[in-house]
């Protein structure tokens, strides 16, 4: 958590590069899981964009649903985040 979150700032996608986070993203409509790259998604929404927006700003490339659950997914020291085994 960064001093800004604990500040009450919610994160940003910005936050997520720099911290080398990844995105955990389920649709709660058919249940697809996939993992996203903040990076990736920095360059096309911006390195401000909050992440509760995203909920908003995501479809799912399946069924089509805007029910979207997302999830930041931190790794520890020595370890890899693999947000698409979660």
């Amino acid at each position: 958590m960064t001093d800004d979150e604990a500040k009450g700032r919610p994160a940003v996608l910005g936050d997520l590069v720099r911290d080398r986070a990844g995105l955990a993203i389920a649709c709660e409509a058919c249940s697809r899981h996939v993992a996203l790259d903040p990076a990736t998604l920095a360059k096309r929404l911006g390195y401000d964009c909050s992440v509760p927006s995203l909920r908003a700003r995501l479809l799912c490339s399946r069924c089509g649903s805007r029910s979207i659950d997302v999830q930041v997914r931190y790794a520890g020291p020595g370890v890899i985040s693999r947000a698409d085994q979660a």
